[in-house]
């Protein structure tokens, strides 16, 4: 078997098996699970934590390199984008059946929100989108092939309707495009990272459904795509500097 499409088919299996373990066939003591403090919540980073394992493990054990890294070739940028929802969500604050503070919980759940989808895209698009390019693979193609795996990925296919997954492939064929295209740009899993969080503002991420009303999702929804777009239609432009004129 080619060596490129052998790491393909053990990455997956990887992302898969987390996926089986802690989503489709969770076992009896995680679903059972709960921490005090609002720490209940971070369980759920399992359900997201079989692609950065397979990312690590191409990594480390096939010493694969790419040109992307967590933080892109602007970490300034980086850190930025991603402190913008965290700081929303902080200051709005998520109301709870704990009755704890809504900042404090609206910051353990935008910090787990933030990391389960940086988890995701240190698979699909740290390891997944550059091991793809070396087929030289239509971009349409290979989004749609990506976009095909990371819908198979969830194992959901026991819920909802027909219609409602082809809806969903469809979204996820068309995001691995957009963020594909962000990946190229800015070289960054934070940055493609915070646009996938945009999907969990508009409804893919059930903590932010429960606690952060409709309004406050699409405030901030809005507030991160005008400046994600700013900051990576500018990512590579020279700053301006009064020195040199």
């Amino acid at each position: 078997m080619n060596t490129r499409l052998l790491r393909l088919v053990i990455f997956y299996a990887i992302a898969l098996a987390g996926s089986f373990a802690f989503r489709f066939n969770p076992p009896d003591w995680f679903t059972q699970l709960t921490l005090p403090y609002g720490l209940t919540m971070v369980k759920h980073l399992g359900e997201g934590i079989g692609p950065i394992i397979g990312m690590l493990v191409m990594v480390y054990f096939f010493r694969c390199k790419f040109n992307t890294s967590f933080l892109g070739s602007n970490s300034m940028r980086s850190i930025l984008y991603v402190s913008i929802p965290l700081a929303g969500i902080i200051l709005v604050g998520i109301e709870n059946e704990e009755e704890l503070n809504r900042h404090y919980y609206g910051g353990i759940a935008a910090l787990v929100s933030l990391a389960y989808v940086v988890f995701e895209e240190a698979g699909w698009r740290g390891y997944l989108l550059p091991e793809m390019k070396h087929f030289k693979l239509n971009p349409w193609l290979r989004s749609a092939f990506i976009g095909l795996l990371w819908y198979v990925w969830h194992l959901n296919f026991t819920q909802g309707a027909f219609a409602d997954h082809i809806i969903f492939l469809g979204v996820l064929i068309f995001a691995s495009w957009g963020l594909e295209k962000i990946m190229d740009e800015t070289k960054s899993i934070f940055m493609v990272a915070g646009f996938h969080f945009l999907g969990s503002l508009l409804g893919y991420n059930q903590i932010m459904q429960d606690g952060f009303s409709s309004t406050h999702r699409i405030g901030l929804f809005v507030i991160c795509l005008v400046s994600g777009i700013y900051l990576v239609s500018t990512w590579n432009k020279k700053q301006f500097n009064p020195s040199e004129n």
